[in-house]
């Protein structure tokens, strides 16, 4: 495992998930064709065809990966996967193992989600639209890590034992309707607009009340109002009651 070899040129090259679309992009001007990572979707369908057991059926791992190969990355043409369905015949390397795949996948809930009460930071902080799904497991990936419905994420610019499978096919658009949710935009929303916001006696109706009361008692007409460190707003819209 410590041992200095020559570059290897038939292994996989680990890259980010920018790298993995500039390689596309780079490919796809070669080719003449657009060409980018395989949808999460596609990717499952890869499985279904070219694998079709999943790893709990599996006497010995079909690829890379669990450690039962080596401790290593591999060279990319060593296990073939061959289609049994819509590809009967066709061959695929690594379609499980050796390194992860990106994908063009966000990570975000399926229908049904539900946070596990012993593990609830490990899905949720991935929700972000900054992580994308990535697929296959590599040589050391273990326990349920490249069964067909694992679903792992780093942040685009990670590296992690992950390589590129590309496709030729029109581009995809895998970020429509996802809703970006950030933890603060969130606290604070809901401290404005939520339960906690809908009183009389609530912090910005209590705020926006006293600046009223002050610029009456000083006799300030409110024309313009500035609401510094307005956060998502509650403050500004009870001003805009009363503001000309």
């Amino acid at each position: 495992m410590a041992e200095e070899i020559d570059l290897p040129m038939s292994w996989p090259c680990e890259v980010n998930q920018h790298e993995a679309k500039a390689f596309c992009a780079w490919k796809g001007e070669q080719l003449g064709r657009e060409v980018r990572l395989p949808t999460e979707a596609e990717w499952s369908l890869l499985f279904d065809d070219f694998v079709g057991r999943d790893q709990w059926e599996w006497e010995e791992a079909p690829g890379n990966t669990n450690l039962e190969k080596f401790t290593s990355s591999c060279p990319v043409d060593m296990f073939a996967f061959t289609g049994m369905r819509g590809n009967t015949g066709a061959t695929l390397y690594d379609v499980v193992g050796n390194v992860w795949q990106h994908t063009e996948t966000p990570t975000g809930p399926l229908d049904g989600f539900r946070v596990h009460p012993l593990y609830d930071d490990f899905s949720m902080p991935t929700f972000d639209g900054d992580h994308t799904v990535q697929k296959g497991g590599c040589w050391i990936a273990t326990g349920n890590e490249a069964t067909r419905d694992a679903r792992f994420a780093f942040r685009r610019h990670f590296y992690q034992m992950i390589g590129v499978r590309y496709v030729v096919g029109e581009a995809v658009d895998e970020y429509g309707g996802f809703y970006k949710a950030d933890p603060v935009v969130d606290r604070y929303t809901e401290m404005h607009y939520g339960e906690a916001g809908r009183t009389d006696s609530s912090f910005c109706v209590t705020l926006a009340k006293h600046a009223v009361a002050v610029a009456a008692a000083e006799e300030v007409p409110l024309r313009l109002v500035a609401d510094i460190g307005c956060r998502s707003g509650r403050t500004s819209f009870e001003l805009a009651r009363v503001a000309e």
